[in-house]
């Protein structure tokens, strides 16, 4: 589901993540798993149905919170 274009640092990336944890280095997947972990917590790398059940969450009814202090 990840867009990768047609150049030697993407064919990189993909073989190095292929054999990950096997493999000799890990940096491109270390790299790569912290931009999409942020991307998606940014909610612009969410599947459609993760973006469906969010909106849904925001558009329920919330109960306003109660006063700490009440009058």
């Amino acid at each position: 589901m990840i867009y990768a274009p047609d150049r030697a640092f993407a064919d990189l990336v993909i073989e190095e993540m292929a054999i990950f944890p096997n493999g000799k280095h890990d940096d491109l997947t270390d790299s790569t798993s912290q931009a999409l972990r942020y991307l998606r917590e940014m909610g612009f790398a969410l599947h459609t149905d993760e973006y469906g059940e969010e909106t849904a969450n925001e558009l329920m009814h919330r109960s306003r919170p109660q006063a700490i202090y009440p009058v």
